[in-house]
């Protein structure tokens, strides 16, 4: 289950064969633009992930820090507002998937 998978990814620093990506997946928003969700350590609290919103266009108009909470991803953004996004509506980039599916394949099992 990648929901469960994803919280013990981006909170896990014990190393693997291939580390995860640095992009995990994105959350579409209502700007046209998209809510990204990466695996790099945010600078101000070391237990939560950056995460930064990209307009339509490119412009970074927000930047943050994120951890998963249950089924809900828990965002306090540079602004101060705090919001929560339900996993379920990650779309995780190809990296990711690629890199899960290894990681988690039965043992013994030739990829």
């Amino acid at each position: 289950m990648r929901k469960l998978f994803l919280s013990l990814a981006a909170f896990c620093s014990v190393a693997v064969a291939q580390q995860a990506p640095t992009i995990i997946g994105f959350i579409p928003n209502r700007a046209d633009g998209q809510i990204t969700l990466t695996n790099e350590v945010c600078a101000n609290a070391k237990d939560q992930l950056l995460v930064f919103v990209k307009d339509d266009g490119g412009k970074l108009s927000l930047v943050g820090c994120w951890k998963l909470i249950d089924s809900n991803v828990m965002v306090r953004w540079s602004d101060g507002d705090v919001y929560s996004y339900d996993v379920g509506a990650v779309i995780f980039t190809p990296e990711f998937d690629e890199w899960y599916a290894k990681k988690n394949k039965p043992k013994g099992q030739v990829y």
